[in-house]
């Protein structure tokens, strides 16, 4: 009866610690990110510098072309609108992106922190450019997910299929290079 009691502990004190080993890793299995800067999964309102902000929604023509904009400090977007250009908004996750239905804040695959910083700054550097769909005009006007594109292109990474010089948001969600880290 001994033998079987010890047997039967013996097992369940393997159950356990290999529960306990595993624990960690699947519980944060979401969390984990490689060395890049790390999301704040509880807090969808708080900084994301780098990160990319994609939707499929709009509200300006019948094509889901959606809209694209890029994490700053302190819980602002960097993001291009017709009319105003390259802007900063304040706290911009609640501002332009809360009553989205598709997409989320994506990172990039392999970035390092320095890459996220790149991005970030070039996309603030950008701030009162003019707005515009022209595909030929270099840098000198910007449109939102071309915004976003350059600035990762600035930092090393290509994040985005260029069909004819033409950038879209949904090219930069479905790229191999982005992962979706919260949705919207």
């Amino acid at each position: 009866m001994k033998k079987v009691y010890t047997k039967i502990f013996s097992i369940t004190l393997i159950a356990i610690l290999s529960v306990m080993l595993l624990l960690p890793y699947s519980v944060n299995a979401a969390t984990v990110e490689d060395s890049a800067v790390q999301p704040r999964w509880y807090d969808p309102t708080g900084s994301w510098p780098g990160y990319l902000f994609l939707t499929l929604d709009n509200a300006t023509s019948s094509w889901n072309h959606g809209h694209a904009g890029i994490g700053g400090d302190n819980g602002q977007t960097i993001e291009a609108y017709g009319g105003v250009g390259v802007r900063i908004y304040s706290n911009g996750y609640n501002t332009n992106w809360k009553d989205c239905t598709t997409g989320g804040i994506y990172r990039v695959n392999g970035a390092t922190t320095s890459q996220y910083e790149t991005a970030k700054n070039y996309a603030y550097s950008k701030v009162g450019t003019p707005y515009s769909t022209n595909l030929l005009d270099g840098e000198s006007t910007f449109y939102c997910s071309e915004l976003v594109y350059k600035a990762w292109k600035e930092a090393g990474i290509t994040i985005g299929t260029n069909v004819l010089g033409l950038i879209t948001p949904n090219s930069i969600m479905n790229h191999n290079n982005t992962i979706l880290v919260y949705s919207f």
